[in-house]
């Protein structure tokens, strides 16, 4: 069994996010904003533990495809081969992008990633899980060329860590590199909701493929970030889900099969001009977030980074069964976190709950992960105290 070493680019991106959020203040500047930042990170803890069941399951049928009908035999051990599978992966992953916001379905899965407001390195963070689903379908080409799973996924983990670093507006446009690569500001572009901006700019490494299937557009003014009709929320199960739940609300009313068509495979703009979903759903009063509140909130993001870390690293070493558990663990703590960005009784209540299981998981798993559950259960008595003060604090204001 192996350390994995892929991992280490979690805290790598966090020390740029830091680095990102000191020039912000320092240069009195607005692309971070606490409650929309926080719901950014939650989102990538949910995707990231989540990917790992997923990407095991591409890596298999990647395999299986090339196997049982890889037209090639690519050994992957070429250097031409590698350049190969990084540029096949790029390009349909221009293809699929392009779908996700020109298909109904497909926006549904990837509208999680546009709703930000504000944009920066944390914005790369804010997907859902279903896009990967769907993108592995689109790939599964490149196994039937002959390309292994193992490289396919590899070529897809580089594009993501060169689109993570795109997602910055502290980077003008560079030169030479405007005219072939995706860089930070063809994809401010892509994020911008101007008339202008609208569908462009869909490359993940190379802009090329704009430039060649008429999509690219050079960034000529600000861009205004996040969707044409925003939503107001803190939970990411409604962020992951609206679009599909107004797509299912325009399905019941509708008779013809026509309709349906147009709903699910139509463009997300002709869905909302022909089917007046209402979109701008009104937004609940909220309330001063306490400074004690953002602390909590923030040690939590913390000890959840740091679990979500050192499973990734030692995924091997894991027993399957406290895999599981910790992968639903950090899937209901990052909701319940974000929950508490809209504070109210019944949410700490739940978050009470959530300390008190995380406390007998410790306690029970105590022979398997040691040192481990020993941490755990001196944070949990901390973490409980924070909280019922926090509480306290809260329900005076609520």
């Amino acid at each position: 069994m192996n350390i994995h070493l892929l991992p280490l680019f979690l805290p790598a991106m966090f020390l740029l996010i830091w680095l990102e959020w000191q020039h912000d203040k320092a240069h009195g500047e607005q692309q971070y904003k606490f409650q929309s930042s926080i719901m950014n990170i939650c989102c990538g803890l949910i995707e990231r533990v989540m990917d790992v069941y997923i990407f095991i399951g591409l890596f298999l049928w990647f395999n299986y495809l090339q196997s049982h009908v890889g037209l090639l035999d690519i050994s992957p051990t070429s250097p031409i081969a590698w350049l190969g599978v990084i540029l096949g992966v790029d390009f349909l992953i221009y293809w699929f992008h392009r779908g996700g916001h020109t298909i109904n379905l497909l926006w549904g899965a990837h509208v999680t990633h546009h709703q930000c407001e504000e944009y920066n390195l944390t914005v790369a963070f804010r997907n859902s899980i279903f896009p990967h689903i769907f993108r592995g379908v689109v790939l599964s080409l490149l196994a039937i060329i002959g390309f292994s799973g193992e490289m396919i996924i590899l070529a897809l983990t580089v594009n993501g860590i060169w689109q993570f670093a795109i997602h910055t507006t502290k980077i003008d446009k560079m030169g030479l590199l405007e005219k072939f690569m995706a860089t930070p500001s063809t994809h401010r572009v892509h994020h911008g909701s101007n008339d202008l901006y609208l569908d462009k700019n869909f490359g993940g490494i190379l802009i090329v493929w704009d430039k060649l299937f008429g999509t690219y557009q050079e960034e000529i003014e600000k861009p205004v970030y996040g969707l044409k009709n925003p939503i107001m929320t803190n939970n990411p199960l409604h962020a992951y889900t609206h679009v599909w739940q107004d797509m299912l609300k325009a399905s019941w009313r509708v008779k013809k099969f026509k309709d349906l068509f147009k709903i699910w495979l139509g463009t997300p703009t002709e869905f909302y001009s022909t089917y007046k979903i209402a979109t701008n759903k009104p937004q609940k009063p909220t309330i001063q977030m306490s400074q004690s509140l953002i602390y909590y909130i923030i040690g939590q993001i913390i000890i959840l980074s740091g679990l979500l870390f050192f499973t990734l690293m030692f995924e091997e070493f894991i027993p399957p069964v406290f895999r599981l558990q910790t992968t639903i663990l950090l899937v209901l703590s990052s909701i319940s976190v974000c929950l508490l960005m809209g504070p109210s009784k019944f949410i700490f209540r739940l978050e009470f709950f959530r300390l008190i299981l995380i406390a007998i998981a410790a306690l029970f798993y105590q022979p398997l992960i040691g040192i481990a559950s020993i941490i755990i259960l001196c944070i949990l008595p901390v973490s409980t105290i924070w909280l019922f003060f926090v509480w306290k604090k809260t329900c005076r204001l609520l």
